[in-house]
């Protein structure tokens, strides 16, 4: 029997930036602990709303340290998303209590399939 190969999350929800990548360059490799086993040569380009430039052709651009807005779940290395012990203030609510109050809040703790259907089917789009 062929396994069908599962997704391990890493999807950013980005803002406040323009992008540019090769899927063909060769894939960031990191361990459980944060460590950088494989360089990653996809990521082009990164340029701030504001025009200013990150990353260019591949190389991280020196420059000021720049904030980061994320979920505590993120900057505590969730998902191996390299924050790497960056210090971070968890303002207001940390995002399973702002899960927790939506599931019994909003929702009255009803979710129903039709909303949420197995494997996101109709949410993302491929073109």
């Amino acid at each position: 029997m062929s396994r069908i190969p599962v997704a391990d999350g890493r999807f950013a929800q980005v803002a406040g930036f323009t992008m540019t990548y090769d899927d063909a360059g060769t894939a960031q490799v990191v361990d459980n602990a944060g460590t950088v086993l494989t360089p990653g040569t996809r990521v082009q380009s990164v340029v701030l709303d504001d025009g200013t430039v990150i990353v260019q052709n591949g190389v991280v651009v020196p420059g000021p340290a720049i904030s980061v807005a994320t979920n505590d779940f993120s900057a505590r290395g969730g998902d191996q998303w390299p924050f790497r012990g960056l210090p971070f203030t968890t303002v207001g609510k940390t995002y399973q209590q702002a899960l927790a109050d939506y599931l019994t809040l909003d929702l009255a703790g009803l979710i129903s399939s039709a909303e949420y259907p197995e494997g996101g089917e109709g949410r993302i789009v491929q073109l």
